[in-house]
């Protein structure tokens, strides 16, 4: 068994126990080969793809940062339980990658070097640029609150679910959806303040109370 055989095997048999939930640490991996993990990882992943398609799923990404993003998502959704793992090729992928917050990576030690080296570049590269905050909008109206999850159950009970948000102690709902025992992702736009019946302002948007609504 290689090494990388070794951590993919080792990944697919690590689990979570909060209470009564017993989820996976890693549900899968996302990943963009080339030099430097295509012959390891990449390997792997394609092998276990064949004698086990299951036991650590991989989907293609296309954007290193993206894909650091969406898992970082995932867990944050999933309570920390449960993530995925990501895999680069060393440089530039790698360097794009490691811009995400607190990304879930799998690399091999001897990369660290070349993606310090491609750091060190791209900071010399924009040293120039002001550091300044930037203004992103100019408006203290906020236009819309999206609120998005991913839900599944783990019994055979039939529920479904709400976004809900609630300001100044007014709520609102979104959809009512059915959940079923692999995730979805459901979304719903909130344009106007239930508790005033006009735009968010600012200060209602930062304010808010999110979270789901279970309905038996």
């Amino acid at each position: 068994m290689s090494v990388s055989q070794a951590i993919v095997e080792f990944l697919a048999h690590q689990y979570t126990v909060d209470g009564d939930i017993r989820v996976r640490t890693i549900e899968g991996f996302y990943g963009i080969f080339g030099h430097g993990n295509v012959a390891g990882i990449g390997q792997s992943l394609k092998q276990l793809s064949v004698t086990d398609p299951m036991l650590m799923p991989y989907h293609q990404a296309r954007n290193e940062q993206a894909m650091g993003h969406e898992s970082i998502a995932f867990s944050r959704m999933t309570r920390r339980r449960s993530t995925y793992a990501c895999a680069a090729s060393v440089g530039p992928g790698a360097a794009n990658m490691l811009t995400d917050d607190r990304p879930p990576v799998v690399s091999h030690r001897d990369a660290y070097k070349e993606v310090e080296a491609n750091m060190e570049r791209l900071r010399a590269q924009y040293a120039h640029i002001p550091q300044a905050p930037f203004t992103i909008l100019n408006t203290p109206l906020v236009h819309g609150i999206e609120i998005s999850g991913a839900y599944r159950q783990d019994d055979a009970t039939q529920r479904f679910i709400k976004n809900s948000i609630q300001s100044s102690g007014v709520n609102a709902e979104g959809v009512s959806r059915a959940i079923n025992q692999s995730y979805t992702f459901y979304a719903d736009i909130f344009e106007t303040d239930p508790n005033t019946g006009v735009s968010f302002t600012g200060t209602a948007a930062n304010a808010l109370k999110i979270g789901p609504k279970v309905d038996v």
